[in-house]
């Protein structure tokens, strides 16, 4: 009796610990492809953010883990935007207004090549690409602008309303970024 007794109480005492031993992988934004993020857009129309990354960029693996997993980030982003996360690298086609960009076929691609055509299209600023990259999209697939580099929850916190609230269509960036105070920490 005393030894399942000490099972038990071992066994509650190691339970919390290992809980949701994995979650931190696991997205707490709800990501769509490009594809069902578009078709989504025809039923129901948002603004579309696309997380434009690489598999070998650490600032963008810091950035799912710690910016994106922000509760109110992710809660905000699955609220008012369609999130898209895009493979810049990624091997297959994509169609966007009626054009079809290919994989690995971007002019100018950087130094590992292999840049995908939409990837280069989004978020190239003469000729440089960097990740990771933001591409935001107004509620008719228009692009708005892109944002590159990596951002904190608090930095990404203020671009997400000035571009979410429509902020960016009466101010200018520095204007509002004067006056935003983000609650995240």
């Amino acid at each position: 009796m005393l030894r399942y007794l000490l099972i038990i109480v071992a066994l509650a005492y190691y339970m919390p610990l290992t809980a949701g031993a994995g979650d931190e992988k696991k997205s707490k934004v709800n990501w769509l492809t490009i594809e069902e993020a578009l078709a989504l857009n025809e039923k129901e129309p948002k603004k579309i953010i696309i997380d434009f990354y690489t598999d070998w960029c650490g600032w963008c693996k810091k950035m799912d883990k710690t910016t994106f997993n922000h509760p109110q980030i992710a809660k905000y982003l699955n609220k008012n935007f369609y999130a898209v996360k895009f493979d810049a690298e990624g091997k297959e086609s994509v169609e966007y207004k009626d054009l079809e960009y290919k994989a690995g076929k971007a002019k100018g691609a950087g130094p590992r090549g292999g840049t995908h055509e939409f990837a280069y299209y989004m978020v190239n600023t003469n000729g440089s690409m960097g990740y990771p990259s933001i591409a935001f999209l107004d509620a008719e697939n228009d692009k708005i602008t892109h944002v590159p580099s990596y951002l904190d929850a608090p930095t990404m916190d203020a671009v997400l309303k000035f571009f979410g609230d429509d902020h960016y269509k009466k101010i200018s960036w520095g204007v509002f970024e004067k006056t935003f105070k983000s609650r995240i920490k």
